[in-house]
């Protein structure tokens, strides 16, 4: 005799998810600015439910596996700065969203390209990288 049955999980942690793409290109002499944000939604409205808000703390240096985000090996002209934690409520379910801004400006000597790494890593651990490459002409 075959048993058959269905297994339905809920409240499990879901991985950060980026916004829009930033803006990959810069100009010689010209102020570069670009906010990106991560998005959580592992608050389920519920405080009873176990999921916490993802704390996406920008930080300009980190290890993979902390909680927050930030940028890693960025060219010499960029920096990064910790942006804000916003939580809002869209369909019933808590959404926290964080940002960093890379800014900047490149001089000649930054001619070329550079590949940008961005971590997002939420409190159960779940990470998510995205890179692009920013090129400065």
């Amino acid at each position: 005799m075959i048993k058959t049955f269905d297994l339905t999980f809920s409240n499990h942690p879901h991985i950060p998810i980026w916004g829009p793409d930033p803006n990959t290109s810069a100009t010689v002499g010209v102020a570069y600015s670009q906010t990106v944000k991560a998005i959580d939604d592992d608050l389920m409205g519920d405080s009873d439910s176990g999921n916490e808000e993802l704390t996406l703390i920008a930080q300009t240096s980190g290890e993979i596996g902390e909680t927050g985000i930030f940028a890693t090996a960025l060219p010499a002209w960029l920096s990064a700065s910790a942006g804000s934690t916003i939580q809002e409520q869209v369909d019933g379910k808590t959404k926290s969203t964080c940002t960093i801004t890379l800014s900047g400006t490149p001089g000649e000597a930054h001619i070329g390209g550079s590949l940008i790494t961005l971590v997002a890593t939420d409190s159960y651990g779940l990470e998510m990288i995205k890179c692009f490459g920013l090129t400065v002409g």
